[in-house]
């Protein structure tokens, strides 16, 4: 029969039609499965136990694209990957896109350029992904600058009228520690009086080196734009009598 991924309810019916899976008709032809879809079995359970073996059913082979794939997934990319994944051509997977010409609905491309840059420009790093019907969170590292971040080839053509590029230094960084529906935030942020760090975890504030910034943990960035002075940036007001060093 055909279900959705958890094998709990009908790829097809609607949720008030109860239907557990609409049966697959018996073909020769290849079954085209949607996205969300999968094809599910409902076992007698005498059947069951005289032709499957349960046990033997619990032995995985492992293959070894599987470890290779797990090393790539943890291997630290640069805040550049990002950008250049982010503005990457994607192709739609359905004809969703009605041509102007033909008047038929056609297969389309789409592509994110940045036309315009802000002075404050936040970055937030999607961490959590929906693997079937559960959340996954990435730990993997991220590299980025702390300063003269450039985001002139990401820029539309149209867009680079004035000569000055997009440079941006950053000011904070926002840290999260746990899952989805539970965790920890921690932040680093620049004081704009001493041009030193400071981790601030609840109550408290200590110092950081600025080569300790970049760690799995960090969730969003805040950049601003290098044409502000350091004079205009916001003050954090750290009371350094109440520092823990």
């Amino acid at each position: 029969k055909l279900t959705t991924r958890n094998g709990a309810n009908c790829a097809i019916c609607s949720w008030n039609k109860f239907c557990s899976g609409c049966p697959i008709a018996r073909s020769d032809d290849l079954v085209n499965l949607k996205d969300n879809q999968t094809v599910s079995i409902d076992w007698d359970p005498t059947l069951k136990d005289e032709c499957f073996n349960d046990k033997k059913s619990k032995e995985v082979i492992i293959d070894h694209t599987v470890n290779r794939n797990r090393e790539r997934q943890n291997r630290p990319i640069s805040l550049k990957d990002c950008f250049i994944d982010f503005t990457d051509e994607e192709q739609l997977e359905e004809e969703v896109w009605r041509c102007s010409s033909c008047k038929k609905f056609r297969k389309a491309t789409k592509r994110i350029n940045l036309w315009k840059v802000p002075t404050v420009l936040v970055i937030h790093l999607k961490r959590f992904q929906q693997v079937h019907s559960g959340w996954i969170k990435s730990n993997r590292l991220v590299k980025f600058p702390t300063k003269d971040l450039d985001l002139t080839d990401f820029m539309d053509n149209k867009s680079l009228e004035s000569s000055e590029r997009p440079l941006y230094n950053l000011y904070s960084v926002l840290n999260h520690y746990g899952g989805l529906t539970s965790g920890h935030y921690t932040s680093y942020a620049l004081n704009r009086d001493d041009s030193s760090w400071y981790c601030f975890d609840d109550r408290r504030c200590v110092p950081i080196e600025e080569s300790k910034l970049q760690t799995s943990a960090a969730y969003m960035l805040f950049y601003v734009s290098s044409s502000v002075e350091k004079k205009d940036l916001p003050s954090i007001g750290v009371d350094k009598s109440c520092c823990i060093v």
